[in-house]
């Protein structure tokens, strides 16, 4: 069986105690601490009814859980991450934590915290998370609990320079999952018959350094690609690197398009672009993410590269999206661009958009599903804080 994540469901909850408890004494506490533990804390049917409970599976069984909620203030809180035993330093709590993370950018929560015993306080900060404040443990012999947090919304970075090359490797979670990959497709067929199962790229390996991107890719199939994306990305290693255009008229407006309901991300709202694949690889086996953005410039909106000026080069690391962002400014108001790629769309006989929208401010975006990392760039397209955005609350709270 393939690994994917679900939600719990209320039957769930006297299994997730159980795993808790079995995790939990994995550290080694004293058995009068535990003893006081297994009494106090269970997951109860309210947690996992509030619908933010989410279970890693693997090899049919359940691997690990966690468990959140929202507060008013905007702070998502992270209640419970906790892994069997066995499957500890497998990657299954990276992957939950993954989880729980797109569950709050799609809250649009301002940012993740959470309350973390001494021995995971390392797990954390490697995901990023600084400490804000600790409290003595209940627990004998132990160290402070460390309350901590991270931003949810991703950065975007300047970039100066791309490096980005295809191997001749093979994806271990495609080999893996074949039989399972094409039951999945098949299910996709039936529900977008217009799907194209394609040869696309995707990234085993990244770093930035000075601005410079390096990443090495491989191939696989569109289809694997969406059996990972909808798994709830079990193979956390591999990022889908792909590059949008950033557009603003000549006014400062955003433009952003939502997508057609035949596509996989149907009703989104979100910039022009799309994943690389075969037409972006050059003779000397690197990927030319730049000119990716120009043929879906060109196709998605039916602007011109040549007509558009180029601003700043973005990066955007979104959790398994990493975008690279090419601004352009096009030399026209934006309700004529509009018009202009909406009479484009009349032209085609599948059209990626349903409509095109325009963003002054980024409360123009509130009632429209725009995923995090283009709403990052637009906070940085027109140039105002997140605390005003309207695409995440950022008032403050505290956790208890």
């Amino acid at each position: 069986m393939h690994p994917f994540i679900r939600r719990a469901d209320v039957t769930d909850a006297p299994f997730l105690t159980e795993l808790m408890h079995r995790s939990k004494a994995s550290w080694g506490y004293q058995e009068s601490d535990m003893a006081q533990f297994r009494a106090d804390w269970a997951i109860s049917s309210r947690e996992i009814m509030q619908g933010r409970a989410f279970i890693a599976m693997r090899a049919d069984q359940i691997a690990g859980f966690a468990t959140g909620h929202l507060e008013d203030c905007g702070a998502y809180v992270l209640d419970h991450l906790f892994v069997e035993p066995m499957q500890m330093r497998t990657g299954i709590g990276s992957w939950l934590l993954e989880v729980v993370l797109e569950d709050a950018k799609t809250a649009r929560a301002s940012r993740l915290r959470l309350e973390s015993d001494p021995h995971a306080v390392g797990f954390y900060q490697a995901h990023g998370f600084a400490t804000t404040q600790q409290r003595p443990s209940a627990f004998q012999n132990t160290g402070n609990l460390h309350i901590m947090e991270k931003p949810v919304m991703p950065e975007v970075q300047v970039l100066n320079g791309l490096n980005l090359k295809l191997l001749e490797a093979e994806w271990a979670f495609e080999n893996d999952h074949k039989s399972a990959i094409a039951t999945h497709w098949q299910k996709v067929l039936a529900e977008k018959p217009k799907s194209w199962n394609g040869t696309v790229f995707k990234a085993l390996r990244l770093t930035t350094d000075n601005g410079l991107l390096t990443a090495e890719f491989s191939r696989c199939q569109y289809a694997s690609f969406l059996a990972w994306r909808d798994w709830g990305y079990p193979d956390i290693t591999v990022k889908n690197v792909f590059g949008c255009a950033a557009l603003r008229s000549q006014d400062g407006t955003v433009i952003l398009g939502q997508m057609a309901s035949h596509t996989s991300t149907g009703g989104q709202v979100y910039f022009p672009g799309g994943n690389l694949d075969e037409q972006d690889l050059q003779t000397d086996g690197t990927i030319d993410v730049l000119g990716s953005i120009r043929r879906e410039l060109q196709e998605e909106t039916g602007i011109s590269p040549n007509t558009v000026e180029p601003g700043r080069l973005f990066l955007i690391s979104d959790g398994p999206r990493v975008c690279v962002a090419q601004e352009y400014v096009v030399p026209m108001a934006s309700e004529d661009i509009r018009t202009a790629i909406l009479n484009h769309n009349k032209t085609l006989e599948f059209p990626e958009l349903d409509d095109v929208i325009l963003a002054r401010i980024p409360e123009a975006l509130r009632n429209h599903v725009v995923p995090p990392y283009a709403a990052s760039i637009v906070k940085t397209l027109l140039n105002r804080s997140s605390t005003k955005s309207g695409l995440a609350i950022s008032r403050d709270c505290t956790i208890g």
